[in-house]
């Protein structure tokens, strides 16, 4: 099942980020305001371009004014400005997976699936980046980044293995006993960081 959600999560990443067609969507200022409309991400600048109406003039926004954007139309996904560590401090637009304040998660949404054919096993997230289970499609990495607290601006990288990860949480002695012996194949990061959120602390 899951799987399969994350399946359709990246049609429809695809299909929003490669059409060039703009989606309705609301634009979430630093200010409070707000403003739906049609929005159109360019992903190469982590800009955003906002329209109206269709009949309206285009403006672009980037991080300086917009903390996130909620989008309602085909995409359905929320896009949020939020800086890396290491990276060189300016912002860039996370696909958000999960928002808590304990631990949240967010997606580089800009990097894609480069498939040959959409046929085989499913694609499944392990470890830190998406991970093709069939030889017939070959992965772009995405890394995936966590936030300790809910609404912090900056986000950490995720170590690139599982006993990385359970290394930075084993302050939990619930994750430690879930997922020391789990094998790779079937950690599943999501689904971590929902158990740490709910039995830890």
């Amino acid at each position: 099942m899951r799987e399969t959600t994350f399946l359709v999560l990246l049609f429809c990443i695809q299909s929003f980020g490669q059409s060039g067609d703009f989606d309705k969507g609301i634009l979430h200022f630093r200010n409070g305001d707000s403003l739906s409309g049609s929005i159109k991400i360019v992903w190469h600048s982590n800009d955003i371009i906002f329209k109206k109406s269709e009949s309206k003039k285009r403006k672009s926004y980037n991080y300086r004014a917009v903390k996130y954007v909620q989008m309602t139309g085909y995409d359905s996904n929320t896009y949020v400005y939020k800086i890396v560590d290491g990276a060189g401090g300016v912002p860039r637009l996370l696909q958000e997976i999960i928002l808590n304040p304990k631990l949240s998660l967010y997606m580089d949404s800009k990097q894609r699936f480069k498939a040959k054919t959409r046929t085989g096993n499913p694609l499944k997230i392990g470890n830190v980046k998406f991970v093709a289970k069939t030889t017939t499609i070959e992965p772009t990495l995405v890394p995936i980044w966590f936030s300790n607290i809910g609404a912090s601006d900056y986000v950490t990288p995720l170590p690139s293995e599982r006993d990385e990860i359970i290394q930075i949480f084993n302050d939990c002695q619930a994750v430690v006993l879930k997922y020391r012996n789990l094998e790779d194949e079937n950690f599943y990061v999501p689904e971590f960081v929902r158990f740490y959120n709910k039995e830890c602390y």
